[in-house]
């Protein structure tokens, strides 16, 4: 799982960077490898969503989960437009390239959160 989120992540972040550099190649080279890791993302997070935040109200987790693209969408346009009106185009994309790198990152060192009580919960156990 952790490839399928660390890779593509990485990847767009460095054919930003390369694009940004006129390097036109190495951007559709980039975007091409990250496609191939990216699209098994959305059939894992259900379950990753389940993973980590328990099975009860996992449907609830992952609609937040998920509607949080739709804020960061509209967040994050009218961020970037300050961000280039104020920077330009280039170092605003290059920021976000740093950004977007350093999320793929921080992604290989998440781990499964351990909840004894919750899976003996759903065991049919009492936890104290």
């Amino acid at each position: 799982m952790t490839r399928t989120v660390v890779v593509p992540t990485v990847n767009a972040g460095g054919a930003v960077a390369v694009a940004a550099e006129g390097l036109g190649a190495g951007f559709v080279a980039l975007i091409a490898a990250s496609s191939a890791f990216r699209s098994p993302a959305f059939s894992v997070f259900p379950s990753l969503v389940g993973d980590y935040y328990g099975t009860s109200h996992s449907s609830e987790n992952y609609a937040l989960l998920y509607s949080s693209k739709l804020w960061g969408g509209v967040v994050g346009g009218a961020v970037t437009s300050a961000l280039i009106v104020s920077f330009g185009w280039n170092p605003t994309f290059l920021a976000g390239a740093v950004l977007l790198v350093a999320a793929g990152v921080a992604t290989a060192f998440l781990r499964p959160v351990e909840r004894t009580r919750e899976r003996n919960r759903e065991r049919g156990r009492d936890a104290a």
